[in-house]
């Protein structure tokens, strides 16, 4: 089994930074496939995530924190203990969000926040391994979803009591 990892986490003041990419080859964790249909074979992960993020309280009274996310998954397994019939899935996905938090009395403060993901799917399909074509489109590839949101939202806190109020909208 191959299995590789890569981490960089880097730190400076307000922002930070974080890589990380992996190779995981397994089989068949938790499951217990027949030995026909592929059981203990290789199934072959590989991802990417890379993030950034801001955090910084601008004044005593206001913080704004930010972050610019990206992440990319491939699978692919076996269907055949010979190997000559694999499935490979594949997504990617970015993100980002804004939040401002401002402190308007000595018990509350006020929260706002903007939310954006894009998610993209690579499709699902079924391969001839040894010929290297496509068999089957299980699910089409390239399609994608985006998401954003908006949200207020007051917290209010003094002794054993606290109280929340927001709304959120999202569009997806």
């Amino acid at each position: 089994h191959e299995t590789g990892n890569f981490n960089l986490a880097v730190r400076r003041s307000a922002h930070s930074v974080l890589v990380n990419g992996f190779r995981y080859d397994h089989t068949y964790l938790g499951a217990s496939p027949s030995y026909v249909s592929g059981g203990g074979q290789i199934v072959e992960n590989r991802g990417l995530l890379a993030s950034y993020r801001y955090d910084d309280d601008l004044s005593d009274r206001l913080r704004l924190k930010g972050s610019l996310n990206y992440d990319a998954f491939e699978r692919e397994f076996p269907l055949s203990i010979d190997r000559t019939n694999t499935v490979r899935l594949a997504g990617d996905r970015i993100s980002a969000d804004l939040v401002g938090i401002a402190r308007v009395a000595q018990s509350a403060r006020f929260e706002a926040g903007l939310t954006f993901e894009e998610r993209h799917s690579h499709g699902h399909q079924t391969r001839d391994a040894v010929q290297d074509i496509l068999v089957r489109d299980n699910m089409p590839g390239d399609s994608k979803v985006i998401e954003w949101s908006a949200y207020g939202q007051l917290h209010w806190a003094t002794g054993d009591l606290t109280l929340l109020l927001g709304t959120r909208y999202t569009d997806n």
